[in-house]
């Protein structure tokens, strides 16, 4: 099964005050002010997916998206579970401060893994359930924002802004030359998440298809629900709809080591499971 998502999490806030700043400074601002509305130390989310191909075949699963930030480090998970077709497939991120993410994957399909360099990113995820958008977080390495404009997309005013990485070989290990974000001014909501490679092509895109908003610390919020990914190259479209989600887990330290990627199996898919569906604390 070949699956290419993206779980891209943005928001955007309005730049206070009356000072001048150029476009450039202006769209920075609101990318790196995503991240200041809530703060959530850890979480685990389960996902399902439908994935339509060019052909008309159809592939269901379900996928678990965990993060931890402690000490301004980053932990991910990202695990396809077990199911008809396949047997499971995990990957392991470990950030730390101003340094790319260390990776870990374990295919158990074929009872392969291994560390991740970065010139093996597009041949080694580009075709499971998650890609470099989801691993990299954008505080911890150089973009490149400009271009922001106000634009009417879908009958919403939104902000434009086209981001790329500083680094060449970071778009080349992505696989695309920048992306273009359609964030609405309303509730400050990314509305769709263009990429392009290097000839201008648009290749794939994220599309919000629906929000819900929710209680947090006394105050109400607004999260993503359902995306909607359709790569321009293989024909292919899938839609991923969060089902469960829990911001304070507590789940074992070890099954953050990268070493623990070719641990983990359907005891441990339980053990995350039964945390996201316990009442408490969870959204």
């Amino acid at each position: 099964m070949k699956t290419r998502l993206s779980i891209i999490l943005l928001a955007s806030l309005a730049l206070l005050g009356f000072r001048t700043v150029s476009p450039e400074e202006r769209a920075k601002d609101i990318i790196q002010r995503a991240e200041g509305h809530f703060t959530i130390q850890e979480y685990a989310e389960l996902y399902r997916y439908v994935r339509i191909t060019n052909d008309g075949d159809v592939f269901e699963g379900q996928m678990l998206i965990i993060f931890r930030y402690k000490d301004d480090k980053i932990n991910g998970v990202f695990r396809l579970l077990p199911d008809d077709d396949n047997k499971g497939v995990t990957l392991l991120s470990r950030q730390e401060p101003n340094q790319r993410p260390k990776l870990e994957m374990y295919d158990h399909n074929t009872d392969e893994g291994g560390p991740v360099e970065l010139s093996e990113v597009r041949k080694k995820l580009g075709d499971t359930d998650w890609y470099l958008e989801g691993i990299y977080d954008d505080d911890h390495n150089p973009w490149i924002y400009e271009n922001v404009k106000s634009a009417n997309y879908r009958g919403y005013d939104v902000d434009v802004i086209v981001g790329r990485y500083r680094e060449r070989d970071m778009r080349d290990a992505t696989g695309y030359d920048h992306r273009r974000m359609l964030i609405r001014k309303s509730d400050e909501q990314p509305l769709s998440i263009e990429f392009y490679d290097y000839s201008g092509q648009l290749i794939y895109c994220v599309d919000l298809l629906s929000n819900e908003h929710f209680d947090f610390q006394g105050e109400t919020k607004s999260r993503t629900r359902q995306l909607q990914l359709i790569d321009f190259q293989t024909g292919s479209t899938t839609v991923l709809t969060r089902i469960r989600s829990n911001w304070n887990p507590q789940l074992p330290e070890k099954i953050y080591a990268l070493e623990y990627a070719d641990d983990w199996n359907e005891e441990t898919d339980r053990l995350v499971t039964s945390k996201l569906m316990r009442d408490l604390n969870s959204y």
